[in-house]
């Protein structure tokens, strides 16, 4: 019963702290860009496992599609394909291995935290695909087949 105790704690704390942060996150932006990854799929693999089931990666990606929706804002999901192989300056493949910290681009010349480049990456893509789902849908009501979920009056802002 003490365990049992104990966990629901820290269950209930890390659902508190993930709560606190998505609301921080969409009452700052109006556009949020995450990568679509497969998080199912990611813990078959014992060396992560634990640690994405200890951030709960899937447990926020659904507290921000929820509050995007209900505050009107932007939610994209944008493919994981090579963002932290690539540069968001001049988009060249730059090969590291997940040691390097440091994205250093030999094309451009652009140094920076590997990370703020991935997101960098992620970023350009959610508005890109964000625009493209704008053009496609403009003067309607979402997709017909179903494909992007926007909605033009503002109700549903998901771009899958």
């Amino acid at each position: 019963m003490k365990i049992a105790k104990i966990h629901q704690k820290i269950r209930n704390q890390r659902k508190d702290y993930l709560q606190k942060e998505a609301t921080k996150l969409v009452n700052t932006y109006d556009l949020i860009s995450l990568e679509d990854l497969k998080i199912e799929n990611m813990m078959q693999n014992r060396y992560l496992a634990k640690s994405i089931g200890n951030v709960s990666w899937g447990m926020f990606r659904n507290f921000l599609s929820y509050k995007t929706v209900e505050s009107g804002k932007v939610m994209v999901l944008v493919n994981p394909y090579n963002t932290t192989q690539l540069c968001s300056e001049c988009e060249e493949k730059v090969e590291k291995s997940l040691a390097m910290r440091i994205h250093s681009c030999p094309n451009c010349g652009l140094v920076i935290d590997r990370d703020e480049n991935s997101a960098k990456i992620i970023l350009k893509r959610g508005l890109k695909k964000f625009q493209s789902s704008i053009d496609n849908t403009a003067g309607l009501a979402g997709s017909a087949c179903g494909e992007t979920s926007i909605e033009a009056q503002g109700s549903k802002k998901i771009v899958n």
